[in-house]
């Protein structure tokens, strides 16, 4: 019993760690690239009111992102650290490219908002998305790599629970031929 509570509080250790990291993660990723979108859209916007409104989005956003990047730092194991660090230098310079487009009127950013779109901010999309997808398969394999440590328990536990049988049994039959061999010498005595 006190194998199979070991299985299990190991399963879900691994599953619920597994899960809440890739909540974080997901969510992360969504909001990377919510953020291209509201880039997008204030750059675009001709309407200085709709800019501002999604300049304001934005930053909301932007905290919302630091926020999960350090809930994330929380939760993630050794074997994520490089690549979070690459995402978080990614997160900041993304940023540190944007900041200066909020100074610009509205007709520079209908001048090169479009170029600054394709060269500047897609690009870092992308590549931290990437980055959040290599972090997203280093989770599965640290899920596989829990689940195969608990096949080893499963196969330990089943190892132990058939010899515990084995002797079990070996015992029992061993009793019952030491019993019938009492029995049978004590009807020849009487």
């Amino acid at each position: 019993m006190r194998n199979l509570t070991q299985i299990q509080s190991s399963n879900d250790e691994i599953r619920q760690d597994f899960l809440a990291r890739n909540r974080v993660l997901n969510q992360l990723r969504g909001d990377v690239y919510l953020s291209g979108t509201y880039v997008r859209d204030y750059v675009l916007d001709p309407t200085p009111g709709n800019a501002e409104e999604h300049r304001t989005s934005l930053n909301l956003l932007r905290h919302e992102i630091d926020f999960l990047m350090a809930r994330y730092v929380k939760v993630i194991g050794p074997v994520e650290a490089k690549p979070l660090e690459r995402l978080e230098d990614e997160l900041a310079k993304y940023w540190k490219v944007l900041d200066p487009v909020f100074q610009w009127t509205p007709d520079e950013r209908r001048d090169r908002g479009y170029a600054f779109l394709e060269n500047e901010v897609f690009p870092r999309r992308m590549t931290m998305l990437r980055i959040a997808d290599q972090i997203a398969a280093l989770n599965e394999e640290q899920a596989r790599e829990g689940n195969r440590r608990v096949g080893v328990l499963f196969q330990d536990f089943e190892r132990r629970l058939t010899m515990a049988l084995g002797v079990t049994l070996a015992l029992g039959l061993i009793l019952a031929g030491f019993s019938i061999w009492k029995i049978l010498r004590l009807e020849r005595e009487a």
